[in-house]
């Protein structure tokens, strides 16, 4: 999971919304630890995309979650 956060999390704002790219391989253990750090779920925005800047990653899909703060953990 430190592997998960530390990729996908803002590093200066933990609590922020997430919002990455990732293998779709990745998908369980980062909605893992984004439910478990935050509380949120992690949604499918787009999947298998190859034309952005990430497309050194190959197949990859848009994942974002409410994070922290706008969560149901949030204030």
């Amino acid at each position: 999971m430190d592997y998960v956060t530390k990729r996908k999390a803002d590093p200066l704002d933990w609590r922020a919304e997430i919002c990455a790219w990732i293998k779709p391989g990745d998908y369980g253990l980062t909605r893992d630890a984004v439910m478990y750090f935050t509380g949120s779920d992690l949604e499918i925005k787009e999947k298998h995309k190859t034309n952005h800047s990430a497309a050194k990653l190959g197949r990859t899909m848009l994942v974002w979650s409410a994070g922290y703060r706008n969560g149901p953990c949030g204030p």
